[in-house]
This record gives C-alpha cells, sequence and structure tokens, in this order.
C-alpha cells in the first residue's frame, strides 16, 4: 500500500512536470527561473530552507542542487562559499542563470558532478544539504532522477563518500517523507555512524484518505 501511494504521488509530480513550460518561482520576494527539465522547488525544498542552520562564513555543499535554489539561499543566509552539484546538464545551467541573477557568482559554484566526482579533495565543508528522490523506484529519463532513486543507489554514494567533505562538527541536512525511503535513510545513518535528528515537519493533505508528511533530519 505504501509503495502504491508513492508511486501515485511521484506519478502526479511527474505529469505536473511533463506540463511544466519553465516559468519563475517566488520566494520571500525572491525570484527563480525553473526551467522546463528542472524540477520545481517544492515542500521539501521549503522545508529545508525555512529549518536549516547556516552561519556566517560557512562552506556549504548543496547536493542535488537543481534550479539552484537552495544554494542561493544559503548565500543569502550569509554563507561564504557554496559549492552546488547536479547530475542533470539542464539544472546546471538554469542554477548557473540563476546565480548570475542574484549576484553571488563570486560565493557559488556551480558543477556537473554524478554525486562528489567534480567535488575536490582538499575542500571540506560546514554544512551539506542533500535534496535526493525520495522513493525507490527505477528511472528512465534523467528528469525522472530527480522523482525516484533507483536500488536508493544516490543515497548509498552520498554515506560512502561523504564524510571525506565534511568538516570537524560538520551538519547535513537532508530531507525526506512518509511516502519514501525512511527506514533506509535511517540505516544507512547508522551504518555510517552519523546521529540523526528530526528537526522540522509539514503535513500536506494529498487525497481524503492519505496526508503526505515530509521531515527534515540534521545529521552529525
Amino acid at each position: 500500500m505504501q509503495k502504491e501511494i508513492a508511486l501515485k504521488i511521484r506519478n502526479d509530480e511527474r505529469e505536473m512536470m511533463a506540463s511544466w513550460n519553465g516559468s519563475v518561482f517566488s520566494y520571500q520576494e525572491k525570484e527563480f527561473f525553473v526551467d522546463k527539465r528542472v524540477y520545481v522547488p517544492e515542500v521539501a525544498s521549503l522545508l529545508m530552507v525555512d529549518n536549516y542552520c547556516i552561519k556566517s562564513g560557512d562552506h556549504v555543499l548543496d547536493i542535488g542542487t537543481g534550479s539552484g535554489f537552495i544554494a542561493i539561499l544559503s548565500a543569502y543566509k550569509g554563507a561564504d562559499k557554496v559549492v552546488a552539484i547536479d547530475i542533470n546538464p539542464d539544472a546546471i545551467n538554469n542554477a548557473k542563470t540563476n546565480v548570475e541573477r542574484h549576484q553571488f557568482s563570486s560565493i557559488i559554484d556551480v558543477r556537473l558532478s554524478d554525486m562528489f566526482e567534480k567535488v575536490r579533495a582538499d575542500e571540506e565543508f560546514d554544512v551539506v544539504t542533500v535534496n535526493l528522490p525520495f522513493v525507490i523506484h527505477p528511472s528512465s529519463k534523467m528528469i525522472e532522477r530527480a522523482l525516484w532513486d533507483p536500488e536508493f543507489v544516490a543515497h548509498k554514494l552520498f554515506f560512502k563518500g561523504i564524510r571525506n567533505f565534511l568538516r570537524l562538527n560538520g551538519r547535513i541536512y537532508i530531507v525526506q517523507a512518509n511516502f519514501g525511503a525512511v527506514d533506509e535513510l535511517k540505516r544507512l545513518v547508522s551504518q555510517t555512524g552519523f546521529s540523526i535528528n528530526k528537526i522540522a515537519q509539514v503535513n500536506v493533505p494529498f487525497d481524503k484518505e492519505y496526508e503526505m508528511e515530509f521531515y527534515l533530519f540534521e545529521l552529525y
């Protein structure tokens, strides 16, 4: 039942994205262009930027940057350096457009990267923001990789390599949902020796019988 609900939610989102022609997304009087081939910032992204902690001077790694929304908000909150990565070339072009639009080119470095592929070995970060797909399901198109994580591969790659780039006392912010792979996420957290704390939650009705729950976790 849970899997059926997850697929219905993500299929509804896929249909929405298929009809998306690209437009401007607004948040706190700030505007972000979102290309039609890039995932639109939604509940999980807003939950992240409304509740995560960025301190002045922080170095931030934003994984799955999409339109660059979270990376740019991190710069507005005082980050001294942001590396924003994504596997989707359309997302990289979109993020670069928004970074220039918000005049953060000297702070935000946008890179096409399959997880940590283009993160230099000498780079370390105080904060890592992670907005990966919630649902374990095969994907055949690049844009579907914003919705589904086949075999939880992206998450496994993340936890395999993140300690190489996280500073001492660094923190990770990652989103999940009750229709996603929460138990699998917690297992990876435990296996890699992190502690996990749910710091925020928002509930959104999906239909008359089901309510979506989105979670923001802090790992340390």
